[in-house]
């Protein structure tokens, strides 16, 4: 038990770092300027609206939910209860994910761009390896696995998946690198890149708040367009519109297969109990 209360005091500690970091580059304490600053320096059609961002503010209550979650959990079950089996599956990893969104900052801040892709990179690595570990979405995990594990990993891997493509779209304009290729035809392959993904997440892996975070990623993406110029890239709003009505309808699909066989399970679990009761 020595190890797994230290992983969670650990991830409660990396995360609590991480988040102070983050929150004070918002107040400009680094370089004199914070993350929308940059972004606007090496605009792309790719990064979504300004309001979109706002949801850090979910992700980091979920993460908080998690960490104290775990936490609680660490010095009052067993090694072999549901939360504590979980964080020895963790392991470092999300301590490693902490440091290097803290470390992302830094580099983002003073625009190392290079620097920060490879650091949202080792992020995207590590969450993809902790979605692995976890199964990641499991909807026959019990309530509480279900909203202070699953969910919040679940959200915050949806949005650097996204993090991810937008850093990666903005180290290519800060190096001024096209592929001979139109920025509307890039932001194109990126966009049903994330739908792809967004699909394969929700189906195959039948997790729906992955597909979720995609939506609000392409509301977020047309949303600025039409702020740009609604008239000329009329054509273009239209296609992420569609993109994201795809992901809307494979989420939907998701959200009631799982409830349904979620049902189905339990109904299961009562007439067997009823059955061992009467026998």
């Amino acid at each position: 038990m020595k190890k797994i209360r230290l992983f969670a005091i650990l991830n409660f500690l990396f995360f609590l770092t991480a988040f102070s970091v983050s929150t004070l580059s918002q107040f400009k304490v680094f370089n004199n300027q914070d993350n929308a600053a940059i972004s606007a320096k090496y605009e792309t059609m790719f990064t979504p609206a300004g309001v979109t961002f706002a949801i850090w503010g979910l992700i980091y209550f979920s993460l908080f939910s998690f960490v104290i979650y775990h936490l609680v959990k660490a010095y009052k079950d067993g090694r072999k209860s549901e939360a504590n089996v979980a964080i020895q599956k963790i392991g470092y990893l999300f301590m490693l994910n902490n440091f290097a969104t803290t470390l992302w900052v830094f580099a983002f801040s003073f625009e190392q761009l290079g620097l920060s892709l490879l650091l949202i990179v080792i992020q995207l690595v590590t969450l993809t390896k902790i979605v692995i570990n976890l199964k990641i979405y499991d909807p026959y995990k019990s309530l509480n696995s279900r909203v202070f594990t699953h969910l919040p990993i679940s959200i915050y891997f949806g949005w650097i998946c996204i993090a991810t493509i937008a850093n990666f779209a903005v180290y290519l304009v800060s190096l001024g690198w096209d592929g001979g290729i139109s920025p509307r035809t890039w932001t194109i392959v990126l966009i049903w890149g994330a739908v792809a993904l967004s699909i394969f997440m929700t189906l195959v892996k039948k997790n729906p708040y992955f597909g979720l975070v995609v939506m609000w990623a392409l509301y977020g993406i047309q949303l600025k367009l039409k702020v740009i110029d609604a008239s000329g890239f009329y054509n273009f709003i239209i296609s992420v519109w569609v993109a994201l009505a795809i992901v809307g309808f494979t989420t939907l699909i998701r959200f009631i297969v799982n409830y349904k066989s979620l049902i189905k399970t339990s109904l299961y679990s009562i007439m067997n109990l009823s059955l061992n009761i009467f026998t």
